[in-house]
């Protein structure tokens, strides 16, 4: 049981040494602002600061409304599905893939074990690369193109688990991070956010166990595996192509 204790104390590792780099960089950053004057907010017009509480409290009487209204709550409630579903998916049928592939048990459960653990490390890395050239376009790149790689991966050449592992694991943890990431940043209130996040988890995930079922009767079917990580590849690459909708900024925002 002591083994399970290694990723625990992998996972504390890298997150002290994130929030040490992150407060490097906000010291870094107050000193900028520092030396630079006002910030953004205090250069902002009297009638914006004034204007903004209103709109708020306007909107807090039925914040779902509003954002049913808008395309970017429907592209971040998709993109959380697509990627939850990947995450489904594979752990419910990776250990079963490699050992289709001529794994033993103990090395398919080590794959499923890798594939986990690198989730923890690629979703303390991936806030890095959330604002590249203001918007999240490719850090929703970045997380999701190695689920492309490990289902195409596993279809073309599944004596390569090990590899494929690895790259899934890298693709399932940074897309769950840039999921609930976009939930944050598309509210433009508290209120907004609670409810965009209530509604995209609550239905995102609720698409996202679909996937498993399809996943399974693909595979009694057809009797392997290949239908099934043909509908993973094409599930991952609804997932890159959504990243250029979801992580662009909305234009009212």
């Amino acid at each position: 049981m002591a083994f399970w204790a290694i990723p625990a104390l992998l996972a504390a590792f890298l997150w002290l040494l994130r929030t040490k780099l992150a407060r490097d960089i906000k010291s870094n950053q107050a000193g900028e602002k520092g030396s630079a004057g006002k910030t953004h907010l205090e250069r902002m017009p009297e009638s914006t600061k004034a204007i903004r509480p209103i709109r708020e409290n306007a909107q807090a009487k039925s914040p779902l409304r509003a954002l049913l209204k808008r395309p970017s709550t429907w592209l971040v409630t998709l993109f959380m599905g697509l990627q939850s579903a990947a995450f489904y998916n594979f752990c419910n049928w990776l250990p079963s893939i490699a050992g289709a592939a001529g794994f033993s048990s103990g090395e398919a459960g080590v794959h499923l074990f890798i594939f986990q653990a690198l989730g923890i490390v690629s979703g303390l890395l991936i806030p890095r690369f959330m604002y590249l050239r203001g918007n999240q376009v490719r850090a929703g790149l970045l997380a999701s193109a190695p689920l492309l790689v490990a289902a195409l991966g596993w279809l073309l050449n599944p004596h390569l688990s090990l590899l494929w592992s690895i790259f899934g694991g890298i693709g399932q943890g940074a897309s769950l991070v840039v999921a609930l990431t976009l939930i944050s940043l598309r509210g433009r209130t508290h209120a907004e956010t609670v409810a965009l996040s209530g509604f995209a988890q609550s239905l995102g995930y609720l698409l996202a166990t679909c996937g498993p079922f399809v996943f399974g009767a693909l595979t009694e079917t057809t009797q392997g595996f290949e239908a099934p990580l043909v509908f993973m590849a094409a599930l991952a690459t609804a997932q890159c192509a959504l990243s250029f909708f979801a992580g662009r900024i909305p234009k009212d925002q």
